[in-house]
């Protein structure tokens, strides 16, 4: 097998370049490709980053864009984010990718990611510090357009619509990811390989004589992506008559024309499209498909940085207000942040709330009644569990606004030694709510329950004092992993009381 963990020994260069360019040839790029990278090697002022992580993927990306950059190669830095997660493993990466820079006699930039033990690190999260890193990268020269180029291949088209249609998606994401994107953070990302899987990408290093590195990462399950590339397509591809990662292409091309055509029929339809602060007025979409509507109003919560902000259940409300409101009624939804949406007089507006009163984190220890500066109250005690307690619990009868009954031993175990933690919601907060399989963002509760951002920094966050696990928002489920159950014989009472005149 043609993989290196020691210092890679790489073929001759300038073989290997004109070789390059015969087995990943630049006509038969997608034409948005060809014009993308063409338009850029003729253009000083266009830097390109190739993200490296020393997969075979991305190793092939690095060398079809070098010998499309023949010559110009002033222009292209390769670059690789050590996420921080893999040890040894991952050094042994970045060292893998500073060799094949220094064989390609290309600019190399390199960064690691640090994590605190309690931060969720999930795809999310590593994508969003991609971003960053990519755009942080400095060129020796001033540029006016960063391109990113990745190694996506045919066998990500599948495994992405896959994981897409679990979820449910527009043509827009179905149609992902495309040969070329322009993102709303600066960068143009490139993907020259969706024409070749990974297996034909494998055979074609193996004929350079060119080595890569492999993540073992990769086979472990704790990803879903991971799952549907190791367990889900090898099944279909042993069910389907021929190969269906050409018919996934085919299904992500036509998906993307659909999208183009919707997305022109919406610019269509206002002179202007209204940007940030700016009102949507609601007139031009009377009589369109529900499929417009949807594209409009996601692309004006995009402009005024609300994009993400409403859950699937949120935006079909929110649809469904937008076309059937009374005009001279006026709706208020909560947006998230410090932000509402209105409803009124056939317009769509982004209405900020008043701000929260401000408070500092504090210790909370049982038989504590403390007064938060907002007027709201707060309560801890220990108690004695009994079957009365536990079926009101399990029965649903207590106000979670208002009540959090927690399991004594299960809080001892994570690390509770006689008090907790009160403290302000922040961005990011993540926890296991009440009969949840798996973590969420609070943001993402607050919206659903149309908590303001005003009311949701004036909530305290109930957490654990040595490690800051969030146990309870008023308001919100508890957290699961601290339920009461039949075998709880103590638990953690805590009662919150709104008393202020605020709401």
């Amino acid at each position: 097998m043609n993989v290196s963990n020691q210092v890679p020994e790489f073929p001759e260069r300038a073989e290997t370049l004109e070789k390059a360019g015969q087995v990943f040839p630049f006509s038969q790029l997608k034409p948005a490709i060809q014009d993308v990278l063409m338009a850029a090697r003729d253009d000083l002022s266009q830097g390109v980053v190739i993200a490296c992580s020393g997969g075979s993927d991305s190793v092939a990306a690095a060398l079809c864009t070098w010998a499309a950059f023949n010559g110009r190669r002033d222009q292209v830095i390769l670059a690789h984010l050590n996420h921080g997660l893999r040890g040894v493993a991952g050094e042994a990466d970045a060292r893998f990718v500073r060799h094949l820079a220094a064989w390609m006699e290309v600019p190399y930039h390199e960064s690691e990611l640090t994590w605190d033990r309690e931060e969720t690190v999930n795809e999310e999260v590593l994508r969003e510090s991609r971003i960053l890193f990519y755009q942080d990268i400095p060129f020796p020269n001033p540029i006016r357009q960063r391109l990113v180029v990745t190694g996506h291949h045919l066998n990500d088209v599948a495994e992405t619509q896959i994981m897409r249609l679990t979820r449910g998606s527009s043509s827009d994401g179905m149609s992902a990811p495309r040969p070329v994107t322009e993102t709303m953070r600066g960068l143009t990302l490139v993907r020259p390989l969706l024409n070749w899987t990974k297996e034909a990408i494998r055979q074609a290093l193996q004929e350079l004589g060119l080595s890569w590195r492999e993540d073992l990462s990769n086979q472990e399950a704790f990803f879903f992506r991971n799952r549907v590339r190791n367990e889900v397509l090898p099944v279909l591809e042993r069910a389907a008559p021929t190969s269906p990662l050409p018919g996934f292409e085919l299904s992500r091309q036509l998906l993307e024309e659909d999208a183009t055509a919707l997305n022109a029929w919406v610019d269509s339809l206002y002179d202007s499209f209204p940007g940030e602060g700016e009102a949507l007025p609601l007139h031009p979409l009377r009589g369109k498909p529900k499929a417009i509507w949807r594209r409009v109003l996601h692309r004006w919560l995009n402009a005024q940085d609300l994009g993400g902000v409403f859950s699937g259940e949120g935006i079909e409300e929110l649809l469904y207000q937008m076309r059937h409101a009374d005009p001279e009624t006026k709706i208020r939804r909560s947006a998230g942040a410090a932000d509402f949406i209105v409803i009124q007089g056939g317009r769509l507006e982004k209405a900020v709330d008043l701000p929260a009163v401000a408070w500092s984190p504090v210790r909370l220890v049982p038989g504590d009644l403390h007064l938060l500066r907002t007027g709201a109250q707060i309560q801890c005690m220990e108690v004695v569990v009994n079957k009365d307690l536990i079926n009101q619990v399990q029965s649903g009868m207590l106000d979670p606004g208002k009540v959090c009954i927690l399991d004594l031993d299960s809080l001892r175990k994570s690390g509770y030694s006689g008090s907790v933690l009160l403290r302000r919601w922040k961005a990011g907060d993540r926890y296991r709510p009440l009969g949840s399989p798996g973590t969420q963002k609070l943001q993402d509760s607050f919206t659903d329950r149309g908590i303001s951002r005003r009311e949701r920094n004036q909530r305290p966050i109930v957490c654990l004092q040595e490690n800051n696990q969030i146990l309870w928002c008023p308001g919100l489920l508890p957290a699961d992993q601290h339920k009461v159950t039949h075998t709880t014989d103590k638990a953690l009472w805590l009662t919150y009381q709104d008393t202020s005149t605020a709401s």
